[in-house]
């Protein structure tokens, strides 16, 4: 009957959506990929399994096949702040940073919550970073610090203008700040530790291998972690 098949379609998207969901959470893109896009074979055009399969490409750093799904929803839901920070990601991913920058600060222009802004002004703060207009960057997330002078995304954002900027001393005291206040920031650890003529203090590497073996937190895959450790190495085997 059809009402039966139809019953049948709307069971198969959310199982789909289920699915793709939890394999996402489990960090297993691919596999969420190939479930997800089963369900587009049934509805292309459903707008939950569409965004989860532009997120997911988005995590594996695939910002093409990310804005292939993202683009035309996010024409669709213009106030889903969420989805225009993904879409604005996923061009900043390409380097369209024009284009990027250009949907987060319309983003901000359509939410009413602190948070949800912050997250965006920093996006826009990166956006021109990455467009060489450091000072205009730094205005920005030193407005933030104003509000949110304990946020390690915001100490961290100061501190990579300062880097860019070559100020240097604000630039580690930004990180020894963002490390106080999240141990295990290892973009932190490692800007800090690859900073010129900084020499390695003698627990550095010992903090790496306790990062690299806490099962209790993924770092083991981290590729900065591991090539910092690679080249601590190397400058002590020089030194001894």
């Amino acid at each position: 009957m059809p009402g039966d098949s139809l019953r049948a379609h709307r069971g198969d998207l959310q199982l789909s959506l289920r699915l793709g969901s939890v394999l996402m959470a489990k960090k297993n893109y691919d596999r969420a990929i190939q479930i997800l896009r089963q369900g587009l074979s049934v509805n292309p055009q459903q707008p939950d399994l569409i965004y989860h399969l532009g997120m997911a490409y988005l995590s594996l750093g695939d910002g093409a096949n990310a804005q292939v799904y993202l683009q035309p929803i996010a024409g669709q839901f213009p106030n889903d702040i969420p989805l225009q920070e993904a879409f604005g990601g996923c061009l900043a991913l390409q380097r369209k940073y024009d284009e990027a920058l250009s949907v987060f600060q319309q983003a901000i222009g359509q939410t009413l919550d602190g948070e949800q802004s912050a997250r965006l002004q920093l996006h826009v703060a990166a956006a021109l970073q990455d467009l060489s207009r450091t000072d205009e960057a730094l205005q920005i997330v030193a407005g933030l610090k104003q509000t949110l002078p304990d946020n390690p995304e915001v100490l961290l954002a100061e501190a990579k203008l300062h880097s860019d900027l070559g100020n240097m001393p604000e630039t580690e005291e930004g990180l020894l700040q963002v490390l106080a206040l999240e141990p295990g920031n290892i973009d932190a650890f490692v800007l800090l530790h690859k900073m010129p003529r900084r020499e390695p203090d003698p627990g550095t590497l010992e903090q790496i291998s306790a990062f690299l073996g806490d099962d209790r937190i993924d770092y083991r895959d981290d590729i900065k972690l591991n090539f910092l450790a690679g080249e601590l190495l190397d400058k002590s085997k020089y030194r001894n």
